[in-house]
């Protein structure tokens, strides 16, 4: 099409048409724009397409992580509070005087009440869009927010964490002087795990349990703040 225009140009060149030829010269510019404008749109809709398929990846992997950690942080949730329980249960027990009748319950709260479990990872599709700068790139607003603050929950938990376990497993504390723990993890579910307890110096350790409660509440706090925006993620991208 160029190659005709340039043609016809040349010919009204030749034979001195001027007005003429400025209509076509125009006409010659106008194509050229027009081819430009459609290959523009092109590129347009080329990087659109791009990015929709982008974001569908992304939104089909945070569907993915948050489904798989939401049962785990439930785990968390229940173990931490049982624990937290647990602890406290002793505690109580230990402000009589003599132990309580019922052994079997007291050993195994005695053997759940310095339990703490792992914190999960942080969801890696979550790290990736914040490291990359693309959290923005979340089209539903109420979605991004909602990993925001998933985000900072996580956070707060992975801060308490190290304070609580230094804690609670501090080698020299008194429930370690006067609980003997049976060395075969097998059996420490349940009242197994305690081989035997010294009820005096048990007594001891109530101060530094009663610091124990807090943090498993602390910790408990902070694993269902987490997965409450997990399930709120998991609810939102179920509407998508």
């Amino acid at each position: 099409m160029i190659k005709f225009f340039r043609q016809i140009r040349q010919r009204m060149i030749k034979d001195n048409r001027i007005s003429k030829y400025l209509l076509y010269a125009i006409g010659e510019i106008v194509l050229v724009m027009i081819g430009i404008l459609l290959a523009l749109q092109v590129n347009t809709w080329n990087e659109a397409r791009k990015q929709n398929i982008i974001h569908g990846t992304v939104m089909t992997r945070l569907s993915e992580e948050f489904r798989a950690l939401e049962p785990v942080l439930a785990e968390l949730v229940a173990f931490t509070h049982s624990s937290r329980e647990s602890t406290a249960l002793v505690v109580n027990a230990l402000r009589m005087e003599e132990p309580p009748a019922d052994e079997p319950t007291f050993r195994a709260a005695l053997a759940r009440a310095n339990w703490v479990q792992n914190v999960p990872q942080m969801a890696t599709s979550y790290k990736e869009l914040v490291s990359t700068g693309r959290l923005s790139d979340i089209r539903n607003v109420e979605l991004r927010k909602a990993l925001i603050r998933y985000g900072d929950a996580h956070e707060r938990l992975e801060r308490i964490y190290p304070a609580a376990t230094s804690v609670i497993f501090t080698p020299g504390s008194n429930y370690y002087r006067a609980v003997d723990w049976n060395m075969d993890p097998k059996t420490w579910e349940g009242e197994g795990g305690i081989l035997s307890y010294d009820w005096t110096a048990l007594r001891a350790s109530r101060a530094e349990m009663q610091g124990w409660v807090a943090y498993q509440y602390d910790l408990a706090l902070y694993a269902e703040t987490e997965l409450q925006e997990i399930r709120t993620i998991v609810s939102l991208l179920n509407k998508k």
